[in-house]
């Protein structure tokens, strides 16, 4: 999408959990007005912060509302969006494996209406240890944290 000033794009904001800071979300405005989008003038932001078990909901709402685009936070949100899509693109954003969670095709050529960035795919789990033992010779355990519901 280009900017346009004759026409207010919206963007459904997917995500579950707390909101994300006022900072974060100045952040993300800046980001958008350097490319042209100024919110209020050619684009919408509708941000949903929800419970996971909203999450298809939520989608839904974006899909009868006819956003431009939805943006999704996380592998559950993701999942949501595409369940409730085909034809409105969407931006997932901090997707642990897509590829694994069936998202997408493959990370390269992610095919259909889903495209964006990945968190923490074994490749990426790998090249980290690497170089954690590169700064840390010594070390002899290393735990890695994640969330059974965003795979």
């Amino acid at each position: 999408m280009t900017p346009n000033p004759n026409r207010l794009r919206r963007i459904g904001w997917l995500q579950s959990g707390e909101p994300d800071s006022p900072n974060e979300q100045r952040k993300q405005i800046d980001a958008l007005a350097e490319m042209g989008w100024i919110v209020g003038q050619n684009i919408r932001i509708d941000r949903r912060y929800v419970r996971l078990v909203d999450l298809p909901v939520a989608a839904q709402d974006f899909v009868k509302g006819n956003v431009d685009l939805i943006v999704a936070n996380g592998t559950p949100a993701t999942r949501a969006a595409k369940d409730a899509t085909h034809t409105i693109p969407i931006l997932m954003w901090s997707a642990g494996d897509p590829v694994a969670a069936g998202l997408v095709a493959s990370l390269a050529r992610p095919g259909g209406n889903v495209t964006g960035s990945a968190g923490l795919y074994p490749e990426r789990s790998v090249k980290r240890l690497s170089l954690i033992r590169e700064l840390l010779p010594g070390i002899r355990r290393v735990g890695e944290l994640g969330l059974s519901t965003n795979p």
